[in-house]
């Protein structure tokens, strides 16, 4: 049993005491907090992640099925974002960018999770919330279940069945935000990287690392750089809160944040709302398909699957009343005009990942891993050059 007075995390604000004191008052029951360990293989860019196990001090007569085994619990913390952006970009002065932004991100993911709590039955699978406060008050911290299932490997990308669901779960929860604008009462403080110099050096300095690291392979980055300003671009991911088809867009979403069932054809639960903005429908299928979708299945399926996303968007509008405002053109016209968003998204990822032990974890298969997303990166990037028309010399 570990002591009321220990701090969960390291130099972060909260306690064991509090902790008990919150899941007695959740479930009623008297609990003693057994271990306090990070996640094993988890990033956590811009959070410190825990896995608090427990043991309950329960009657016979009480369902324990009721009583989570584990909690994860997230608090803000920049120390792993400023070491994969410092040795993505080869840049030392990363602090006082990733401290800007890590509260957004915190009060971010607060609201989503705050609203997604609220609405019910719940418009998209995610965990359940025990607590969730911003870092305007003394414990900013998530408590969450702990959802049992699996994770995709990047490498390898989601599957046919896999994107089809992703793109159905999207499509349903989309029409919950035009029916229901609920979620625009939530706290959502935008990003504005656009505002930031330092992010459109740092999208510059991470496409000259990957162009030093292997050279001649990367010139479809050269038009992004042509034809765009990077600042600029970020602003179409923002849009106007009147707009009649804005969304609660997830903002990152690839193999990480998705849990499957046993199956892996049913998506258990939905993390990591950080960068949860009001935004377009087409961002998050947008990143799956650039980032965790091997080039062969996105060429073939992206058709189908924005078919499929319409005929989904349009039959859950009808339940509720409500029309899209738009035909299934409308979808690769916003596909498009994203697309200048979409790219440097899709570049920041890959060089993180790049730098990091997304990719890089010492074992026999790095290279592979490396190969794989270099791979399908430049050849979403070849196929965003020929939509938008830009030219390039192709290797």
């Amino acid at each position: 049993m570990l002591p009321d007075t220990q701090a969960l995390i390291d130099n972060l604000p909260v306690t064991v005491g509090w902790l008990r004191k919150l899941l007695e008052a959740k479930f009623g029951h008297e609990v003693q907090l057994l271990e306090v360990a990070p996640l094993s293989g988890v990033l956590g860019m811009m959070s410190a992640l825990r896995r608090v196990r427990l043991h309950w001090n329960a009657t016979n007569n009480t369902n324990n099925n009721e009583l989570p085994e584990t909690v994860i619990i997230k608090m803000p913390s920049s120390s792993q974002a400023i070491q994969n952006l410092s040795s993505a970009t080869g840049s030392d002065d990363m602090a006082a960018y990733t401290e800007k932004i890590q509260r957004i991100m915190h009060n971010n993911e607060v609201g989503a999770y705050t609203w997604l709590s609220s609405v019910s039955p719940s418009p998209i699978p995610h965990p359940q919330i025990y607590a969730a406060h911003n870092l305007a008050t003394p414990t900013p911290i998530i408590v969450m279940e702990e959802l049992e299932g699996n994770l995709e490997v990047l490498q390898h990308g989601f599957d046919e069945a896999q994107l089809f669901e992703i793109t159905e779960t999207l499509a349903r929860f989309h029409a919950h935000c035009l029916a229901d604008g609920s979620w625009k009462e939530a706290e959502f403080e935008p990003m504005e990287f656009g505002k930031m110099s330092t992010f459109g050096d740092m999208i510059k300095q991470l496409a000259d690392g990957l162009r030093k690291g292997k050279p001649g392979f990367w010139e479809c980055l050269d038009p992004l750089f042509e034809h765009t300003d990077i600042l600029e671009n970020y602003q179409l991911g923002l849009m106007e809160r009147d707009s009649p088809h804005q969304i609660l867009a997830h903002g990152d979403l690839w193999c990480p944040q998705i849990i499957w069932a046993d199956d892996g054809r049913t998506i258990r639960g939905i993390l990591d709302w950080q960068i949860a903005h009001p935004g377009s429908m087409m961002e998050d299928i947008s990143r799956v398909l650039a980032t965790c979708t091997k080039t062969e299945l996105r060429r073939r399926l992206q058709p189908k699957l924005f078919d499929r996303y319409y005929e989904v968007l349009k039959e859950e509008c009808e339940k509720n009343n409500v029309t899209p405002g738009f035909g299934r053109d409308f979808l690769d016209s916003e596909f498009k005009r994203m697309l200048p968003y979409t790219l440097p998204q899709t570049l920041f990822a890959c060089g993180i990942w790049a730098n990091s032990n997304v990719l890089k974890r010492s074992d026999a298969d790095d290279d592979a891993r490396v190969s794989e997303i270099f791979a399908r990166t430049r050849a979403f990037f070849e196929d965003a050059n020929k939509v938008l028309g830009w030219g390039m010399n192709s290797n």
